[in-house]
């Protein structure tokens, strides 16, 4: 879950052409992954997500570095799990990366919130610590995926939290009630013609 970009980011040119080499590489590893030996497939996987870091790093935003560090932390976490006896290694790097990412939301939070926000937040972080418990089978242990688990619905809670979701939710609130005058405009307008379309249909019958 990555930080929504501020309005005044923009992307560099060669942001854009890391980003467009990015998708290809995500395109490719479906194919690479069956195909290719596995150091090939593995490069292939982290270079999808490492050429986003490094188009993070060139953003003319001062929270790049932060968007950068996210990143690097998941491309190396999903190059680390592929490797064999690294895999925990690889879910400590996820856990980094989800912890940056809290500590950023926590960093851009609001400074008033409201009960509901409160109480949906702890509601995220309680399922965090009892969805693995359900989900898995009986008898297996649940530490490790408790506490990703946690980690993944802390920065949920976060992101709850921050500035980034109350000024989506304006927009979107915005552009509801923009749509809402609009339909409701263009309804008062075919109402118009529909009465003035049967007000001639029935002077035309009075006048046979």
């Amino acid at each position: 879950m990555l930080p929504a970009s501020p309005a005044h980011s923009r992307f560099t040119d060669s942001g854009r052409g890391l980003i467009a080499m990015s998708l290809l590489a995500g395109l490719a590893y479906p194919f690479a992954d069956t195909a290719l030996p596995l150091v090939a497939s593995v490069f292939i996987k982290g270079l999808s997500v490492g050429l986003l870091a490094l188009a993070a790093a060139l953003l003319a935003s001062s929270q790049r570095w932060w968007l950068a560090a996210i990143l690097g932390a998941g491309a190396i976490g999903d190059v680390l799990l592929d490797v064999p006896g690294l895999f925990l290694f690889g879910a400590g790097a996820l856990a980094i990366g989800h912890i940056v990412t809290m500590l950023f939301y926590v960093r851009v939070g609001r400074r008033q919130y409201g009960i509901g926000e409160h109480l949906a937040a702890a509601a995220l972080v309680g399922w965090g610590l009892v969805m693995p418990s359900l989900v898995s089978p009986p008898g297996t242990p649940i530490g490790g995926s408790m506490l990703y688990s946690v980690l993944l619905c802390g920065m949920a809670a976060a992101l709850l939290l921050s500035r980034f979701f109350a000024d989506r939710a304006r927009r979107c609130l915005a552009v509801r009630r923009v749509r809402h005058a609009a339909d409701h405009a263009a309804g008062r307008a075919v109402g118009r013609r529909r009465s003035a379309a049967l007000r001639d249909g029935v002077v035309q019958l009075l006048w046979r």
